[in-house]
This record gives C-alpha cells, sequence and structure tokens, in this order.
C-alpha cells in the first residue's frame, strides 16, 4: 500500500502502512466485480481490474482501481508481468463473462505464487472448467481454488455476493501464512 494523506480532526496527516498489501485482481469487470470495487474502497484494499471489454473496464466505472487492463484473458501474461506479476500476498477474484474467459484467467494465475484463486459460478460451470484444466496437465487446480468464491451467506444479488466475497478475502488476509 501505499502511504496517503488522511484528514483526523482537522489536520492533514500523512498515513503510512506498517505492512504492504497484497493487490487484488478482479477478473472481469461485471456486475458483482462493480458491487465488490466499491466494497474494496470502502476497506481501502487495493485493486486491479482486466476484462476483454472496454465498456467494462474503464476509468468511469471503476475510478478507484489501481489499474485498469483492457486485454483478451489469454494474454494475460503480458500485461500482468515484471512489477505487477501476481505475488503470494495478493488474491484474485474471476468473475468473467464466461467459462472459456474463466478458464484463460485460471491457466494464467495457476502458474503464479498468487495465494487465492476465487471463481465464482454455477456448479455445471465449475466442473466443465476443472475438467478443462485436468485434461491440460493441472492436476491440483482444485486444491488452489475457492470456488464457489464467498463465505456462504445465501447471497443473491451481485452487492450480497460482493459481502460474501468481500468477507472471504477479509478472512484469508487475516489467516496466518
Amino acid at each position: 500500500s501505499h502511504p496517503g494523506l488522511l484528514s483526523h480532526q482537522d489536520r492533514s496527516v500523512l498515513a503510512l502502512p506498517l505492512t504492504p498489501l497484497g493487490r487484488i485482481y478482479l477478473m472481469g469487470g461485471g456486475h458483482v466485480s462493480l458491487a465488490l470495487s466499491r466494497i474494496l474502497d470502502l476497506l481501502v484494499l487495493p485493486y486491479q481490474v482486466a476484462d476483454d471489454r472496454e465498456a467494462f473496464c474503464n476509468p468511469q466505472r471503476f475510478p478507484h482501481a489501481q489499474a485498469l487492463f483492457v486485454t483478451p484473458f489469454p494474454r494475460l501474461g503480458s500485461v500482468l508481468s515484471g512489477p505487477l506479476a501476481p505475488r503470494k500476498k495478493d488474491a484474485v477474484c474471476i468473475m468473467t463473462r464466461g467459462h472459456l474467459a474463466d478458464a484463460d484467467a485460471l491457466r494464467f494465475f495457476l502458474n503464479t505464487p498468487v495465494g487465492y484463486i476465487g471463481v465464482m459460478g454455477s456448479r455445471s460451470k465449475r466442473d466443465h472448467v476443472f475438467s478443462l484444466l485436468k485434461a491440460e496437465g493441472f492436476d491440483h487446480a482444485e486444491d488452489r481454488i475457492t470456488t464457489p468464491i464467498g463465505l456462504p451467506i445465501c447471497a443473491q444479488t451481485p452487492g450480497e455476493i460482493a459481502v460474501s466475497i468481500a468477507g472471504q478475502l477479509i478472512r484469508w488476509r487475516a489467516e496466518p501464512t
């Protein structure tokens, strides 16, 4: 995380984080990602958004994102490299519009040390993606992937699902590594 100016008792103070925060990668810029970004803003958790559609990944939709990547999901490795490459203290929430894009994002993130991989989707979508990955040699993908993403709170709406995901991210960050 970065130092920042905060207002405290009518004074500006410089806030320095004592421990660096991990980044949260939001794969897909749809309704749940949008709702989750608002909660992450409230929690002051840094996030980046990627989508292959500019209409779903732009500064008007995600004004507080650290970075926005309009890219086809099979090309994630070309944009999330170097200092942007996922680290163990980072998390990814995969919420694309379809199982093929989910699988592309998973192929990339499973080859990184990213500490949390959450995937949204139905049981049939999940089973299809896992069988694809297993056929490609990702034998232990299921061990690293949390799906369905979020805490089991009977969430239905994008906002409720976002709350359940944010809760799971908070719990994951608090767990000792």
